[in-house]
């Protein structure tokens, strides 16, 4: 069988296609072999499908989703009308991270010097149902969509931003802020 998107994201659908070369007198195909564009089912033969994930589904072709990522092992048994069988098995990847530029941040002010509160602005990602963690680079972090920081140390630090949505995709960015010493 073949599937596309082959590195599918969290709940994008994957369409899942029998292929095989045909087994006379069989159960249609042999699955576990190369099928150049597929097969045409075969009157009186079942597809039987399991997702991997705790779902499964009958049919030549079908459409799924993943709610989450991970590595999941696909297994298609094929059954002919005179109950021979056939099996095969691949894995699929599910992707949990999201499209770059998903995450982003401003701060203000852009210049800041030891002792001035930082504040963080992360409603530039365009994640929705968001959760949002942060890393100030001085060994604290925060959460929340518009944080506020205070750093002591004057030098250049790199702030990291996870934007992880309800169904566990991610997106992260960092950026540089120099914290220069009060005047």
């Amino acid at each position: 069988f073949i599937f596309s998107p082959t590195n599918p994201a969290i709940n994008q659908d994957v369409v899942f296609t029998v292929s095989g070369t045909p087994l006379p007198g069989g159960p249609g195909i042999i699955p576990g072999l190369p099928g150049g564009g597929g097969v045409a089912p075969t009157q009186g033969t079942t597809y039987n499908w399991d997702f991997g994930d705790g779902t499964s589904g009958t049919g030549f072709s079908l459409t799924h989703r993943y709610l989450r990522g991970g590595t999941f092992a696909i297994t298609l048994r094929v059954t002919s009308d005179t109950g021979l069988t056939a099996q095969t098995s691949r894995q699929l990847t599910v992707s949990t991270t999201l499209p770059a530029g998903s995450a982003n941040f401003v701060f203000s002010p852009t210049d800041p010097h030891t002792g001035d509160q930082v504040f963080f602005n992360a409603s530039q990602s365009t994640i929705v149902d968001a959760n949002y963690a942060w890393d100030f680079g001085d060994g604290t972090s925060g959460s929340g969509m518009t944080p506020i920081h205070v750093y002591s140390l004057e030098r250049t630090f790199t702030v990291t931003l996870t934007v992880r949505n309800s169904l566990g995709q991610q997106a992260t960015i960092s950026k540089i802020i120099t914290v220069a010493d009060t005047d």
